[in-house]
C-alpha cells in the first residue's frame, strides 16, 4: 500500500506542482488560434477558471478532488484508482474465499456505500489473477477458444464506437471497455507468441513512461502547442 501511495500520488504532486506555475504564468492572458481550432473545453480550462492557492492544494489531495479539477483534469482517474487500491487486500481476501463473496461484496459497496463502480474493474483483475492456472491450461490447450476470446474482448474495448452512445450511457461505456480490457488481458495471459512480442524492448519503454506522459498531456496541450503556434508564425 506504501507502494502504491508512492508511486501514484509523488510524481502527480510533482506535475502538479508544475502545472500550477505554468496555469499562474498562461491565465489572463490572451488565447491563440491554431490552424486546427482547439475545443472549448481546451480554450476554457486554464483560461476561465481562477484558482486560488487553497483551491490547487485542493487538487494535491487525491482522496476528496474537488467536483471541477482544472489543473490536472485527466487526474480523476488517479482518484478513484488510488482509493480502490487501497481495498486491494480486502479484494485478496474475498477473491480467495470465492467468487460468490466478491460478486456479493461488490454490490454490496457499490450500491450501498457509494463506492465507485470501477470497483468492478479491479476485482476482475484480482479474479483472473485467482484462477490464472485453470484459466492458461484452458486457453494454451483450445486455439480456437483463445482467439474467440481476443476477438470479443476488442468489440467491448472498443464498444464506444461501435455502439451509438445514447444506447447503452457513459456507465455502460466504462463497463464494456473493462470487460474488454480483462478478456485482452486474459489472452495475452495464455498466449505466449503475444508475451514474446509484448516483451518487445521499445513496447516495455513506452510501459514504464505512460503515466508520466498520461500526467504532462494536459500542460502540453496548453503550453507548447501555444509556443509552437508562435514560433510557426514568427519564422
Amino acid at each position: 500500500l506504501i507502494g502504491r501511495v508512492f508511486r501514484i500520488w509523488f510524481p502527480y504532486l510533482l506535475v502538479l506542482a508544475a502545472s500550477a506555475i505554468l496555469f499562474r504564468q498562461t491565465f489572463g492572458h490572451p488565447v491563440l488560434g491554431t490552424v486546427l481550432a482547439p475545443t472549448d473545453w481546451i480554450v476554457d480550462m486554464w483560461h476561465k477558471y481562477p484558482l486560488t492557492l487553497t483551491d490547487m492544494l485542493h487538487e494535491g489531495f487525491l482522496l476528496d478532488m474537488p467536483d471541477l479539477i482544472v489543473l490536472l483534469p485527466q487526474s480523476w482517474t488517479l482518484s478513484v484508482e488510488l482509493v480502490l487500491s487501497l481495498l486491494l487486500p480486502v479484494g485478496l481476501l474475498l477473491v480467495d474465499r470465492g467468487t460468490s463473496w466478491v460478486v456479493f461484496f461488490s454490490l454490496l459497496a457499490i450500491g450501498l456505500l457509494g463506492v465507485s463502480s470501477f470497483l468492478l474493474h479491479f476485482l476482475l483483475g484480482l479474479t483472473i489473477a485467482r484462477y490464472l492456472v485453470p484459466i492458461q491450461g484452458y486457453l494454451t490447450a483450445h486455439a480456437l477458444q483463445r482467439r474467440l476470446l481476443l476477438l470479443v474482448g476488442l468489440v467491448f474495448y472498443t464498444c464506444a464506437t461501435l455502439v451509438p452512445k445514447e444506447w447503452i450511457g457513459a456507465q455502460g461505456v466504462w463497463m464494456g471497455t473493462g470487460l474488454g480490457a480483462g478478456m485482452v488481458l486474459t489472452f495475452v495471459l495464455a498466449s505466449e507468441r503475444t508475451q514474446i512480442v509484448l516483451s518487445n524492448p521499445l513496447l516495455r519503454q513506452i510501459g514504464k513512461v505512460s503515466y508520466s506522459t498520461y500526467l504532462i498531456h494536459m500542460a502540453i496541450l496548453i503550453c507548447l502547442i501555444r509556443i509552437g503556434w508562435i514560433a510557426n508564425h514568427r519564422y
